[in-house]
This record gives structure tokens, sequence and C-alpha cells, in this order.
């Protein structure tokens, strides 16, 4: 669907496109397969835009799982999802860390900023969640994969379903 909207929107201003997807399985268990997907694409025949979000489907049925019915650690609004502010010193933890070397992101990063851009996320295997931010422009460079530990993300899991679907 990205592909096809980003091939329409081109068309539309008479401009070329281009659109490029990687796909790497992070967790497979008998009831589900959770993937990651990234790449970038070029869809007004100038400006290049990268992208990486996680994604989890139910083997059986083929049909998208909504993970945060499980876990719990966001907000859906407009359909998208907004991590709870209750997380985001946690996330601002992984942030931090990620960008150690990057001063200019460590001077972008407020104590809403984590909880005001969209992001998917996906369960690892030892529990953790890797958090998939969508951040504007040359923003997006401060954000790669951040990760929710654990313990900080167990208090809002639904174990009842976690084990349902076979998830960690």
């Amino acid at each position: 669907m990205d592909a096809r909207t980003c091939h329409d929107n081109s068309r539309g201003m008479e401009a070329s496109s281009s659109y490029k997807a990687d796909l790497k399985k992070t967790l497979d268990t008998d009831k589900t397969v959770v993937i990651e997907v990234s790449g970038n694409m070029i869809c007004d025949g100038v400006h290049p835009s990268s992208y990486r979000y996680g994604v989890a489907f139910e083997k059986q049925s083929g049909k998208r799982l909504d993970l945060n019915r499980i876990y719990n650690i966001a907000i859906r609004q407009d359909d998208h999802l907004f991590l709870r502010h209750e997380l985001a010193d946690t996330a601002k933890i992984s942030y931090e860390r990620a960008n150690a070397q990057v001063p200019s992101c460590l001077n972008q990063i407020d104590d809403d900023g984590l909880t005001s851009l969209p992001m998917t996320f996906s369960p690892n295997t030892d529990g953790s969640l890797s958090l998939y931010y969508s951040a504007p422009g040359v923003s997006a460079a401060c954000y790669p994969v951040l990760v929710l530990e654990r313990s900080a993300v167990a208090a809002y899991r639904n174990a009842d379903l976690a084990s349902q679907y076979h998830l960690p």
C-alpha cells in the first residue's frame, strides 16, 4: 500500500518515484510472526525519505495483530500510536544512549518529545520492546530504534493475551 501511494503521488506531480522495502523477521512463534519493515522512497522525484516500523501477524488467519492490545504501552489517536507519558522517562534513557555521540540530537529532546511523535513497536525475544518513531525530516536521524526494557513494560502487558499468541 505504501508503494502504491508513493507511486500515485509522484504520478500526480508528473515526477518519478522510487520505493525500496526490506523485511526482516524479528520474532517467530507458532502463533505469531513479527516483521521489521525498513527502506527508503522518493515520492516527488526529488526528496528521499526513509522509514522503519514493526508489524505483527497472526499466523493462522494472516491478519494483522494489534500489539497494543497486548502490551498497552501507547495511546491511540487518529489511527496512530503515541507512547504513554508514564513511559517517557524510560524511552528517554534509550534515546540518550542511542544518541550519545550526537549532541545535536540530545539538544532536541524535551519532556514531550517521545510521546508526541507517532510510533509503532514490536516485541523482542527477551521481553523488551523495540520502538519505531515516525519523525519528520532531519529529526528522523535522531530516532533510531529505541528499546523499552522488559521491566518497564511488564506492568502494562496483558499476560493472558501474550500467552495466547505465544509472545514474550
